[in-house]
């Protein structure tokens, strides 16, 4: 889940992509070290993590809260996400483009197409783990991304 919304919230600025420049070497590490630094008080376990993202699990049991909430960490330090637990959709955009990697950039969009109702009543942690969830089984792009730092989720 960590990269869920650290790839997600790292697939995470500016005007016209199209002519960014690719900063993907330099934020993936900023992004992940906002991650760790997230983590630090948690109980976190990666397994457990990585059961979230199976089909048909229920990801309402407690075991997943530290999972649901590192997202939220690092959408808060970001911006992406307001002090109140709701997403600043338009501050996630620019955070995605801010990679300036425009086939990320264009899945974003498609992600937040499918995925703007996940998260929609909820805050903080659960809406972080829905957007997170739903965003992971609507695009191959995540999963290949999140394979490269978490494993073989399935």
């Amino acid at each position: 889940m960590i990269s869920v919304l650290s790839v997600v919230t790292t697939l995470v600025v500016a005007t016209s992509v199209s002519h960014a420049e690719d900063n993907r070497d330099k934020l993936i590490p900023e992004y992940m070290a906002l991650g760790m630094d997230c983590m630090k008080d948690q109980m976190l376990d990666m397994e457990t993590c990585k059961e979230m993202l199976k089909d048909g699990n229920d990801n309402s049991d407690e075991k997943y809260t530290p999972c649901k909430c590192v997202p939220t960490c690092v959408a808060k330090k970001r911006g992406s996400m307001k002090e109140n637990g709701e997403f600043d959709i338009q501050k996630f955009t620019e955070n995605v483009d801010e990679f300036g990697h425009q086939p990320w950039s264009d899945e974003w969009r498609a992600v937040l197409e499918k995925c703007k109702d996940s998260f929609k009543g909820l805050l903080n942690c659960e809406a972080s783990a829905a957007f997170g969830t739903c965003a992971y089984k609507n695009s191959q792009m995540l999963r290949d991304e999140v394979s490269k730092y978490l494993g073989q989720v399935e």
